[in-house]
């Protein structure tokens, strides 16, 4: 599970969410960004808050923006949210980097499983020849 944050930004003031919340990836944090804006236009327009000037601003730990969520782009059906060039350089950068972790690690893997099967067939052989001087 991964850490996002999800700060508020209206106009020039931002509001930072502190407490953050889990997610597998970062699609399902970036789709609970578009369903919480959608939630809170209501909101913020009985508050007299214009959500046209509103974002969020989903990050992970380290405080990197991957993507923003403006409120405005949630009002046109036709139009679904897009991600910023910004955001797709440094999202695809990251998917890179954990697709090449991904391979690294199935490789470790199947090393392991080649390494086990190859002690599990020691075992035996020499189980069988124990076998034979208990005879």
């Amino acid at each position: 599970m991964n850490l996002f944050f999800f700060n508020l930004v209206h106009g020039s003031e931002r509001t930072d969410d502190d407490i953050g919340l889990l997610f597998e990836t970062a699609e399902q944090a970036f789709l609970q960004g578009v369903a919480a804006a959608r939630a809170m236009t209501s909101e913020l327009v009985t508050e007299g808050i214009n959500p046209g000037h509103c974002a969020f601003e989903i990050t992970d730990r380290e405080g990197t923006i991957l993507f923003s969520i403006y409120f405005s782009e949630l009002w046109d059906a036709k139009r679904e949210p897009t991600i910023g060039h910004g955001e797709t350089v440094e999202l695809t950068s990251a998917l890179e980097e954990t697709n090449r972790r991904v391979v690294l690690t199935n490789r470790e893997i199947a090393a392991t499983l080649i390494q086990a099967r190859s002690s599990l067939k020691e075992s035996r052989d020499l189980l069988r020849s124990l076998d034979r001087f208990t005879r």
